[in-house]
């Protein structure tokens, strides 16, 4: 938030309860996002086979495109 004060960005923050994916999700359908940037964290392919990740999660479901940043 420092960073983005002098350059006349606006920040909000949030916190929510649930899985992260569809958290993501629908925080993006209320506040009506066209947009969602995630990161990609390394996992190996077995363990994302097994577990599934948020990015992967917001790229099936959700209403908007979704960049995921590598």
């Amino acid at each position: 938030m420092e960073k983005a004060g002098g350059r006349d960005l606006h920040v909000t923050t949030d916190m929510a309860v649930g899985h992260p994916a569809e958290q993501i999700i629908h925080r993006a359908e209320v506040d009506g996002v066209d947009l969602i940037v995630l990161g990609r964290r390394g996992r190996s392919s077995i363990s994302r086979m097994m577990l599934g990740s948020v990015s992967e999660r917001a790229l099936r479901y959700a209403h908007c495109p979704v960049m995921v940043v590598h």
